[in-house]
């Protein structure tokens, strides 16, 4: 694997491909391939002279002569590097197009536990093992069982609201609910 890069890298160098080009193709983000391919103008020189070399005695050198299937390689390459570009920037456009459709939920119930919590880290970037609600509880096991929406429902209880997610709102609710005893109203199922 690695070792294939590198002589490739090398080899693509001395034919003076584009090191943008190379380090495409070897899926390079960093400088890295540099620190290869910084051998290949040697590697250059080196067939230049054996050129020189071998017209100054008449004899055409192996070095001398271009080779047209390495020529066609790099070509074919080049042409598959401009498809996977575009085809990446269509990618590109149907996430995007596709993560707008999809309103990322801001809130998850523990349906064991009937407590709403807010969310911290979710999504497909991370693995659910990851998933925490901002008090800590890990809502992407299997065994939590959660609920994702973006409101709680109305008939909510300040009890079932997690109290270090939401503790403001926990708190009005409890409040809200201690006015409503207070004043001897009894709630009623329907």
């Amino acid at each position: 694997g690695h070792s294939l890069r590198v002589t490739g890298a090398r080899m693509l160098a001395s034919l003076n491909v584009d090191t943008a080009i190379i380090m495409a193709l070897a899926r390079w983000a960093g400088q890295t391939v540099l620190h290869y391919i910084g051998d290949a103008p040697l590697a250059a020189l080196d067939k230049a002279y054996r050129r020189g070399a071998a017209s100054d005695s008449g004899a055409p050198s192996p070095a001398a002569v271009p080779d047209a299937s390495v020529a066609e390689a790099v070509r074919a390459m080049q042409l598959a590097l401009e498809v996977n570009v575009q085809r990446a920037a269509e990618l590109d456009a149907d996430v995007k197009a596709l993560s707008s459709l999809c309103k990322q939920k801001d809130l998850v119930q523990n349906l064991v536990s009937g407590s709403w919590h807010r969310i911290l880290c979710d999504g497909v970037a991370v693995p659910p093992s990851t998933w925490r609600a901002f008090c800590g509880w890990r809502f992407g096991a299997p065994s939590s069982r959660p609920l994702r929406a973006n409101t709680w429902p109305a008939t909510t209880l300040g009890v079932s609201v997690c109290g270090t997610c939401f503790p403001d709102e926990r708190k009005k609710l409890l409040e809200k609910e201690y006015k409503f005893e207070e004043l001897g109203y009894e709630e009623v199922d329907t």
